[in-house]
């Protein structure tokens, strides 16, 4: 029981202080409070016996965090169900609807999202061989994958080379602009950015309404 409250507190929080009908963009030098502050609030908080429930387990028996929320975090366990990026996407796909084996439909829209990201050379790597970047274009996709309702990236371009935050950026203002890629709605993106990075700002600002927090004292008060 004191796990779900856990779940129904964030989400209840996400809706309160970032509403649906806005994408957020928050403009910080201190990045690293906000990846730790989400990292306890989604993270942490979870036991042990249920981390590997934030992104999904075989069970299929998921919390609230796989369901309605999915986060990027700056660093990566390495907590993968599949031996190809395609699979493991697959895997993301089935999980939206607590099935248990991915079908030839899933690995097809698995392939949709892997060429709507442009790593179509990735599909068949194997994802505890990534380099950092392409873990994170992969936990990307696949978080984006589960359709949550709220996607959290706190900080775009950790571990990315500029090339990858562009696609990421690509992406993103494609789902923004169509409200959806392939099936899965456009979730409501929370995204961390360094002031000093003016020209993704500004890209990303072209597409969606964005509401702009530049001072992370509001974390205080989630």
């Amino acid at each position: 029981m004191e796990h779900k409250q856990q779940n129904n507190q964030l989400y209840d929080l996400l809706k309160t202080y970032f509403p649906k009908g806005s994408n957020y963009l928050i403009l910080s030098n201190d990045l690293l409070k906000v990846n730790s502050y989400f990292m306890n609030q989604i993270y942490i908080q979870t036991s042990s016996i249920h981390k590997k429930e934030i992104w999904g387990e075989k069970s299929r028996l998921t919390t609230q965090y796989g369901k309605e929320i999915g986060w990027v975090p700056d660093q990566f366990d390495h907590i993968f169900f599949a031996d190809t990026v395609r699979g493991e996407i697959a895997e993301a796909l089935i999980n939206r609807n607590n099935e248990l084996i991915p079908e030839e439909a899933d690995f097809l829209e698995a392939d949709n999202l892997i060429a709507e990201l442009k790593i179509e050379h990735l599909s068949q790597s194997n994802p505890f061989f990534l380099s950092e970047g392409e873990t994170k274009l992969l936990w990307f996709i696949s978080q984006f994958a589960k359709a949550p309702q709220y996607m959290i990236i706190t900080n775009l371009t950790a571990g990315l080379s500029r090339a990858r935050v562009l696609l990421v950026i690509d992406f993103i203002l494609k789902s923004l602009s169509i409200g959806k890629i392939g099936r899965i709605m456009s979730p409501t993106y929370i995204i961390g950015l360094s002031p000093k990075d003016h020209d993704f700002i500004t890209m990303l600002q072209q597409t969606g309404h964005w509401h702009i927090l530049s001072k992370i004292d509001f974390l205080t008060s989630l």
